[in-house]
């Protein structure tokens, strides 16, 4: 049921990060900034698997100087740790004895339930156990758990990522996103050349910039896409 929510503030997000980068303003990139938060409530860390483009839109297409582009993207992160981190502080600060026990936990702590359950133990090839991180395994049984995320969990973690991409790209996964990849790499490169002699700072490569990002995510094993290939919660 999160999915939706998640999905819904992401393209919230996104809608703001191209208006901060037309319109150079802190504003919309706060709020762009605090959407990322929300969604962090719903899917956790796999609500981050966006920033690195929505920081690229911004940084390279907002029309101001280079210096103010930086601070305000600094300015938007903090915003993004604080409101993410918002459930997670109030829950530690809370006695263990007036709350529920934190699902996905053996040490009863929200931290191991981000980090641990819903992230580090979806990347068998890190060498951490869910006893290392205090929380149970999150992908038990079947052949996810036997082979791990990234197939055989003896493979060189570099050809392990380059696996992980294929099996993204390939069914049921390619039937359901597979289409957007081409259509990612066609406007990002369609944007870039159309834009070739515009300065970066001009608003018409920001689309394509946006549109494009989403390559990195599909491509040689990136966050999103490998964590969508995993169990969530």
């Amino acid at each position: 049921m999160e999915d939706a929510p998640f999905t819904v503030f992401l393209l919230l997000a996104a809608d703001a990060a191209l208006r901060a980068a037309h319109s150079a303003r802190l504003r919309p990139l706060i709020s762009c900034a605090v959407w990322v938060g929300l969604a962090f409530q719903t899917k956790m860390l796999e609500a981050w698997a966006v920033l690195p483009t929505l920081g690229a839109v911004y940084l390279i297409s907002a029309p101001t100087a280079l210096g103010r582009r930086v601070t305000h993207t600094a300015v938007a992160a903090a915003v993004t740790v604080s409101v993410s981190a918002s459930w997670v502080l109030v829950v530690a600060l809370t006695p263990a004895a007036d709350r529920p026990h934190i699902d996905g936990t053996t040490s009863n702590s929200p931290v191991s339930m981000v980090v641990g359950y819903n992230f580090l133990n979806r990347f068998p090839q890190l060498g951490l156990t869910p006893q290392a991180t205090g929380s149970v395994d999150s992908v038990p049984g079947g052949p996810a758990a036997a082979k791990g995320l990234w197939g055989d969990p003896h493979r060189p973690p570099r050809r392990a990522m380059r696996a992980a991409g294929a099996r993204c790209s390939a069914p049921p996964h390619a039937s359901q996103t597979g289409w957007l990849y081409p259509a990612a790499a066609l406007s990002l490169g369609c944007g870039l050349l159309w834009r070739r002699r515009m300065p970066c700072t001009s608003c018409a490569p920001v689309p394509a910039t946006a549109y494009g990002g989403t390559v990195t995510d599909a491509a040689d094993g990136a966050p999103l896409q490998l964590y969508r290939c995993a169990p969530a919660r």
